[in-house]
């Protein structure tokens, strides 16, 4: 059966051969998707060898934010590419959007075995503490929480991210 992203997505180097703990963000950086939480709750964690990517188009509303973000050296831009690479050598997807229908990134993090901190308005299927965490929208505190949480605890990002990957495989084209 041809999975719904599986056949793209397969072959998931480990991020955890990787020493820098990363999390990545891809989408349409935009106050919009909630990315000024996810800044501001990365700034505010300040974890050690730590850094955050963000891929995607920087949209115009969001340009004087990112001014106050874009010299922090644990906080990496690129415009939008292919983002199988940054799933590939990531440990963590965070997408906090303050509204979606249901994103598509959030499945292909899933494909990628990544567990995930999203919003419930991010129209992601991630069951919290289950594939990942669900954080209250527009919260940089409850992120910032959420964030720290899951780069303390290896051993559940692993099993987080296992999880993902195994629900995601029921999503198949022919199912949908």
């Amino acid at each position: 059966e041809f999975y719904f992203f599986l056949d793209y997505f397969c072959g998931k180097e480990k991020a955890d051969e990787y020493p820098e703990f990363t999390a990545v963000f891809v989408g349409q950086i935009s106050l919009r998707k909630g990315v000024q939480y996810l800044l501001e709750a990365w700034q505010k964690v300040n974890l050690k060898n730590a850094k955050l990517i963000l891929v995607g188009k920087i949209s115009e509303d969001f340009q004087k934010t990112w001014l106050q973000y874009q010299n922090n050296p644990t906080i990496e831009h690129q415009e939008f590419c292919d983002p199988l690479p940054f799933y590939q050598k990531s440990h963590l997807f965070v997408f906090p959007s303050l509204e979606e229908g249901s994103a598509l990134v959030t499945y292909e993090a899933m494909a990628c075995g990544l567990p995930s901190i999203v919003t419930y308005e991010s129209g992601s299927i991630i069951k919290d503490q289950k594939d990942g965490l669900i954080v209250k929208r527009g919260n940089a505190n409850d992120l910032a929480q959420k964030l720290e949480y899951l780069y303390h605890h290896q051993d559940l990002r692993i099993t987080m991210g296992q999880s993902a990957q195994q629900k995601i495989r029921s999503y198949s084209w022919l199912k949908y």
